[in-house]
């Protein structure tokens, strides 16, 4: 009998060990099979060729092979608008099934901040997957005579001239910037590209320009290498707690705090001054951004979350993307998602976006 009784639980014990394995490999299974064999849609609100689609195409490729079931990963450009309808195309045909994503960059969150005409998205509504940092850099000609901070303030003001797109786009952040500097400087507006814009400037039709970090590394530093351009400041970045910061792409450059401090001797305030952190903190830091909408599974949004942060942890995700991200690592997890909570979802304060909305009706008549 004792024999039999040991047999059994022995037998019993068996079973459960089985049992608890096929458990495993059945939650396995079910990881994986939600994506195995399936196709993720990554809407990029912005034509082919530029700044967001070239991230974009460079990043599909290791979310497959880092999404647990390495689904195939396509692009899909939905332009138009500043990808105000990118996005409100996303929000209202794409299910929440974590089949389909969505790429954010800077004037997509300046219009979703300055409640440009049409747009029907709402970033609270969304959860990110994974960040891309961005910077910008302000340069001026080197035929104006500047040589350090304390010259900007004795150039004769009919020689400082800014070449950029729209004051309702991220070229709000550097107009901003000379106000905040006291500088009475020309804007020239209506270029059609940031491109096109850096070419007014070597063509000398303006002193002033600024680019994000991949474009100014890439057409900016040979100029600044020829002596024709010299960097001004970086924007900075902003840390969860909302401190500007040094931007890690440019280590040797003030941001424009510093900037103003070495100018003035003393650090920057006023309205002009918390309007402008509003407007840097949103426009850069945390740029680009892909999101999944927060219905979508929770399975699905771990599986996602869990691929972002093994490409991030892949050398040569960084290494192969040198010109691509700029120097920049990606931003996941926990950290991403305390910077979008202190930077992008947080209600504007109505005192700060009444004085933007007076700064853009005054100065440009938007």
């Amino acid at each position: 009998m004792k024999r039999l009784i040991l047999l059994l639980l022995v037998t019993l014990s068996s079973i459960l060990v089985l049992a608890a394995c096929g458990d495993n490999e059945a939650d396995a299974d079910s990881d994986e099979n939600y994506y195995s064999g399936e196709n993720i849609e990554t809407v990029i609100p912005y034509d082919a060729g530029g700044g967001s689609d070239v991230l974009g195409r460079y990043v599909a490729p290791f979310l497959s092979d880092h999404i647990a079931g390495n689904p195939s990963v396509q692009v899909t450009n939905i332009p138009g608008a500043g990808s105000v309808i990118g996005m409100n195309e996303y929000f209202g045909l794409r299910d929440a099934d974590g089949y389909s994503l969505i790429w954010s960059s800077g004037s997509t969150i300046t219009n979703h901040l300055l409640g440009t005409e049409g747009v029907n998205y709402e970033f609270s509504e969304l959860t990110p997957i994974l960040g891309v940092p961005a910077g910008g850099v302000v340069f001026i000609s080197a035929d104006i005579g500047y040589e350090e901070p304390a010259d900007i303030l004795n150039v004769d003001p009919a020689d400082l001239v800014y070449s950029g797109q729209s004051a309702t786009g991220l070229d709000l952040v550097p107009l901003m910037s000379f106000d905040v500097l006291g500088l009475d400087v020309q804007a020239l507006l209506g270029y059609e590209g940031s491109g096109p814009a850096r070419v007014a400037f070597e063509q000398g039709e303006s002193s002033l320009n600024y680019q994000t970090t991949a474009a100014y590394l890439s057409s900016v530093e040979p100029l600044v290498e020829n002596g024709e351009a010299i960097p001004l400041y970086s924007f900075g970045h902003f840390d969860s707690d909302g401190n500007i910061i040094r931007d890690p792409a440019f280590p040797d450059l003030p941001n424009l705090k510093e900037f103003y401090e070495e100018v003035y001797g003393k650090e920057p305030s006023g309205e002009i001054w918390d309007a402008f952190e509003v407007v840097a903190s949103r426009g850069f830091t945390i740029q680009k951004v892909l999101w999944t909408k927060n219905e979508t599974p929770e399975e699905a949004i771990r599986l996602l979350q869990e691929g972002a942060e093994n490409l991030a942890a892949d050398p040569s995700f960084v290494e192969d993307g040198e010109d691509v991200l700029g120097g920049y690592e990606p931003v996941v997890g926990q950290e991403l998602v305390d910077l979008i909570a202190s930077i992008i979802q947080p209600e504007l304060d109505p005192d700060i976006e009444a004085w933007i909305f007076d700064y853009l009706a005054e100065n440009f008549g938007e």
